[in-house]
């Protein structure tokens, strides 16, 4: 084969057809399930698991009632609940916004305003929970869902987590503006697939840090394509695009 047949065969990342980032998730999933995606503090999570997983609480959410396009707030620090309810709300055709762990209540409060979110997604450790309860009280938010930091850990540390450090667990009373994400996890329906345009429909809502004033919402869309092309032109620089 000639270097010229061959560069025809592969192609060219700049040619290739743009498509939601939740689908490169799928296709892993579907070639490689037990392929490891995370490994966290020791537990293994399959590229299969984060997928039927994601699918699980897309259809608890659309469930809960949330549309295409609606804002589903994420704030978490780095944990496997980030990744599945990251794809999750892309799947569901939400949009995600991310909201810093490190954010002052009045910092969350403005970002919940201004990007409309209706959802957050948080963990139960009080250091975080306690934050961002006060602006479920104090915001347009309509409900928080919990996440159980000590339910993503393998299975020995889980227990012993909960038992020497049940002191930094927050003590979540399940009501209807706090629903444990235990209850997506383990929705039994499918998701409504919603078209998606991936070159127009909002993926991601990213603030910025707030150097020079009032943190601002940055729109990131959702091709593949972009990500190809920023991977190939600017290493480090992919994550901008979805």
């Amino acid at each position: 084969m000639t270097n010229e047949s061959a560069k025809t065969n592969v192609g060219r990342p700049e040619e290739a057809r743009p498509m939601p980032v939740q689908a490169l998730l799928e296709q892993a999933a579907k070639r490689a399930p037990q392929q490891s995606y995370l490994d966290f503090l020791g537990r293994i999570y399959t590229y299969g698991e984060i997928n039927a997983q994601a699918d699980r609480v897309a259809a608890a959410l659309q469930a809960m009632g949330l549309d295409k396009g609606d804002r589903v707030g994420l704030f978490l620090p780095n944990c496997p609940q980030y990744v599945i309810f990251y794809y999750a709300v892309l799947k569901a055709g939400g949009t995600v916004v991310n909201f810093s762990p490190l954010y002052s209540t009045p910092e969350l409060i403005h970002q919940v305003e201004d990007s409309q979110t209706d959802f957050m997604v948080c963990l139960d450790l009080a250091a975080l929970y306690d934050t961002i309860n006060a602006v479920l009280e104090a915001s347009r938010l309509k409900a928080l869902i919990v996440c159980s930091f000590a339910d993503a850990l393998p299975v020995a540390a889980r227990w012993a987590f909960r038992v020497a450090k049940r002191q930094l667990v927050a003590r979540v009373k399940p009501c209807e503006r706090r629903i444990p994400a235990r209850r997506l996890l383990r929705h039994t329906g499918s998701y409504e697939r919603r078209p998606v345009d991936p070159t127009e429909d909002l993926a991601l809502l990213q603030y910025t840090g707030g150097t020079t004033g009032v943190p601002k919402g940055r729109c990131s869309p959702t091709p593949t394509s972009a990500w190809r092309r920023s991977r190939r032109s600017a290493p480090g620089r992919a994550g901008l695009r979805g």
